[in-house]
């Protein structure tokens, strides 16, 4: 084998495997809201609520009216022992009430997208029925810019009672801008409504994946045919 062919042969490769991470990397930063500083944690629970504007964690920005970011046991707390509450996996997650009753605040990150190309969203949104906070359902609104593209609820499940109830929700958007502004806002859940591990992947066109691997086949194949001969 020729060192043309063999570097046509690898450029294909790798741009199969491109392709392949493209559809399989979450382009969020920090989908699960394990990163950034906790300021001035409560030492009844290790969380803190974050005002308007806060960016506090790690490539989100709070929207609508303040959130609370909840965190797992730590030395000075006692923290979910009266909440009973849990993140759906890591040690931090977040809750679109900010402890209230309302109004709902929520969390917004922009990221780089392609034109035309598919996203599909992965999210879980969580809710409880223990006495102090007698969520019941959780809902919050998902959106993309301005445009709303799917209102999801929890399943209301009295059992087991005050206990965390953690469901996954999907939905999809088709970029239309080089930089799309992803959005999740609470809408019920009296005291709590619980997000966490917010996935979002970029599903590539099986007719683009394909011409894009047949051109550089068929560009490395040229270039062999034309190659000087001795």
């Amino acid at each position: 084998m020729t060192i043309l062919n063999k570097f046509v042969k690898t450029a294909v490769a790798v741009a199969a495997v491109s392709v392949a991470g493209l559809a399989s990397a979450n382009v969020l930063v920090n989908g699960s809201f394990e990163l950034g500083t906790i300021p001035n944690p409560r030492l009844s629970d290790g969380g803190t609520t974050l005002p308007i504007g806060s960016t506090a964690v790690t490539g989100w920005t709070v929207i609508d009216a303040t959130v609370d970011w909840l965190q797992t046991n730590t030395v000075s707390s006692n923290a979910f022992t009266a909440w009973e509450l849990s993140p759906q996996e890591g040690n931090r997650f977040m809750d679109l009430t900010g402890l209230s009753s309302g109004p709902y605040g929520g969390v917004q990150q922009s990221f780089t997208t392609i034109v035309g190309l598919q996203y599909d969203i992965s999210f879980w949104l969580g809710s409880t029925n223990t006495a102090l906070l007698n969520t019941g359902q959780a809902t919050t609104l998902l959106a993309v810019g301005t445009a709303p593209i799917l209102t999801a609820t929890t399943l209301f499940d009295p059992t087991p009672a005050g206990k965390n109830k953690w469901e996954q929700r999907t939905g999809s958007f088709v970029a239309t801008g080089t930089t799309s502004t992803l959005s999740f806002t609470g809408v019920s859940g009296f005291n709590y409504i619980g997000l966490d591990n917010v996935v979002v992947t970029a599903i590539p066109e099986p007719g683009t994946v394909a011409l894009m691997l047949a051109g550089l086949a068929a560009v490395g194949s040229i270039a062999a045919r034309r190659r000087p001969q001795r």
